[in-house]
């Protein structure tokens, strides 16, 4: 069979064993996506491949080993508490979907909010104030806490699902 783009999918078809095993060798990645990357680097061989490198499916089979392997030599995050390049959480920069003070702020009136800050124990409603009013990240909250970031994090979650739930 000429390799060529034109009969792409019955190349596909052809290899995807090969492309599963590689695939499932390298299992600490998540597998839809490598299914995807394996997929263009199919692609990519169909229009580089060249009969003089030998057959195709050890040229196909040679791309897909050394791309996995190189992805397997990039530093992987595993905690949302590592530093980042510049000394920060990683938790820090996450963008949360939801805006806590748009909830809290907007929807009800400033005078309302003691009345729901009050629902609070006096330690939850300083860290919420901390967070909020004196926009102090979670680790600085921490760090005056005595307490790590994670903790901080959970207890102003909690606060704010209790404030939540008097509002609605």
């Amino acid at each position: 069979m000429k390799i060529n783009l034109e009969n792409s999918e019955i190349i596909l078809n052809d290899y995807m064993p090969l492309i599963l095993a590689t695939v499932n060798r390298f299992s600490s990645y998540e597998k839809e996506e490598s299914m995807d990357e394996a997929r263009m680097i199919l692609i990519e061989s169909i229009t580089s491949y060249d009969n003089r490198k030998g057959s195709f499916g050890n040229y196909l089979k040679n791309r897909l080993n050394y791309h996995f392997l190189n992805k397997s030599r990039e530093k992987r995050t595993t905690s949302l508490y590592e530093l980042d390049s510049k000394g920060v959480e990683l938790i820090e920069n996450v963008a949360d979907p939801r805006d806590f003070e748009e909830e809290i702020f907007h929807e009800e009136s400033i005078a309302n909010l003691d009345t729901y800050l009050g629902l609070l124990a006096k330690k939850d409603r300083r860290l919420v104030e901390m967070k909020y009013l004196e926009k102090m990240t979670n680790r600085q909250i921490g760090q005056i806490q005595n307490r790590s970031p994670k903790t901080i994090a959970n207890r102003i979650s909690i606060s704010l699902a209790t404030m939540r739930k008097a509002i609605s």
